[in-house]
């Protein structure tokens, strides 16, 4: 874990402090829109200290990362898989709470479900390594993954929508008093898409973003618009109460919580386990191709498993390598522990301190934020794809994500492995096992010579039958 001279020598002080400053300050932005979507609707009440255990948790998952990773400059930070699926199991528990259950009851109990899953998925990292097992993503069908991360993707961007909107009846938003909420939002989204798909340069999202929050109050301003006008009218993601972020889960708290609802969701709780374990083992592997250098599957599970149990006390979100900021401090030449460091420092003093900077976050930009990660998923996966795969592999992409949007991941998946398959068995059927067939009387060239063998087998040869394989 030392921060060797030749680490900081291979890296300007101006790139590790420009990329922990912008990595940090990310990290912030991602996680106040991961812990909005999970903890926003009826739960908004209680966003702060939601917020408060997603900046907790990227701030345990940053530190350890950066300090025992085999490689200087990663970043480690919440995972919007696995948020995409909080949400969903955020939805479920506020409509299945018994009746005469408050909003804090309802809270108590979504945050424990976040971190008994976060746990059991730091035991399951930790059993994966411990095995052996990190291999096993090269044997997931690629329809399957693909369909997977798509749906990932729609739940996302379906998410970032309704944060803007703070609505889950899609059927409304094209209100006229709703589209002026989302729609700038939308086309933020699609402005980061197009322009970082346009040009590669790591510094572009920072950019846009930070772009995106000065347009946003030079907009206000040119209408007039004052800080207590934006809050009241629900442009921002405050007003918080006047308290650090932070505010820890007491035992007290823990009699508020419905055993019994957090058991219904067990299936979910599977889901999240199994779609990290892949992400992470997928963006290891691209990690790879990124540095041309070799990463311990293994190591990495065992890191990350040991991570989440630590995160799980937060209890902040499913946590692990972060692949583009990762790639940002390499692109930039910040391959070192300090650029991290640095990171983790601006994501505390946020989680300490900065509460009034969180109030003031426009629900435009972090919507458009998550909206621009649903889209990265699906046209990387639900378009791109159609040029690269074959059309039956296309076809089960969206039959996964098709069904992940209707009846969730699970079935998603499901349903995604049965298709593959199927797939399999009908195409190896068709496959030519055997070039032709004949038997010892229609092969004469067989039997040449006069040794032994050949007259055994010249006289057996009705009993001879031949199989040519191909070539």
């Amino acid at each position: 874990m030392n921060t060797s001279p030749n680490e900081i020598q291979s890296s300007s002080f101006f790139s590790i402090l420009t990329c922990g400053l912008v990595t940090g300050s990310l990290q912030v932005v991602l996680s106040v829109s991961y812990a909005a979507l999970v903890y926003g609707g009826q739960l908004s009440l209680y966003s702060a200290q939601g917020v408060g255990f997603a900046l907790l948790g990227a701030l345990i998952t940053a530190t350890s990362l950066t300090l025992f990773s085999a490689l200087p400059g990663t970043v480690g930070s919440n995972q919007d898989v696995s948020v995409a699926i909080f949400s969903l199991i955020s939805l479920s528990i506020v409509a299945s709470m018994p009746p005469g259950a408050d909003l804090e009851n309802t809270f108590y109990t979504v945050a424990l479900t976040i971190s008994i899953t976060v746990l059991l998925t730091g035991l399951f990292f930790l059993g994966l390594g411990a095995f052996d097992l990190g291999g096993l993503i090269r044997y997931l069908p690629y329809p399957v993954v693909g369909g997977f991360l798509a749906g990932t993707g729609w739940l996302l961007f379906t998410g970032g929508l309704s944060l803007t909107v703070e609505t889950e009846n899609f059927k409304e938003i094209f209100q006229s008093h709703l589209l002026v909420r989302w729609l700038p939002g939308l086309l933020f989204s699609f402005i980061i898409l197009v322009v970082s798909k346009r040009y590669r340069n790591s510094i572009i999202l920072p950019g846009i973003i930070f772009s995106g929050f000065f347009l946003f109050y030079g907009a206000a301003w040119h209408l007039d618009y004052s800080i207590d006008d934006l809050l009241k009218n629900k442009w921002l993601l405050g007003p918080f109460p006047e308290q650090s972020l932070w505010k820890p889960i007491s035992v007290t708290n823990l009699s508020m919580v419905e055993w019994n609802v957090i058991k219904n969701q067990a299936a979910n709780i599977v889901t999240v386990m199994a779609v990290s374990s892949l992400t992470l083992l997928l963006n290891a592997s691209a990690m790879e191709l990124e540095t041309k250098k070799d990463i311990d599957l293994n190591k990495e599970l065992r890191l990350a498993g040991i991570t989440n149990l630590l995160s799980c006390l937060s209890p902040g979100f499913v946590g692990f390598r972060q692949l583009s900021l990762t790639n940002l401090n390499f692109r930039m030449g910040a391959q070192s522990r300090i650029t991290g460091l640095i990171g983790a420092s601006v994501i505390a003093f946020t989680l300490f301190w900065g509460i009034s900077i969180v109030s003031y976050l426009p629900k435009i930009i972090m919507g458009g934020v998550l909206m621009y990660l649903g889209l990265t998923f699906l046209v990387e996966w639900a378009y791109e794809t159609w040029f690269t795969l074959p059309k039956i592999d296309f076809a089960i992409i969206w039959l996964v994500l098709l069904v992940i949007a209707t009846f969730g991941f699970m079935p998603g998946i499901g349903v995604g492995l049965v298709a593959a398959i199927i797939m399999f068995v009908v195409s190896y059927s068709r496959t030519e096992v055997v070039r032709y067939e004949l038997t010892g009387n229609n092969y004469q060239g067989l039997f040449s010579g006069n040794s032994d063998p050949s007259l055994i087998v010249e006289k057996k040869k009705e009993y001879v039958y031949i199989l040519r394989l191909p070539t």
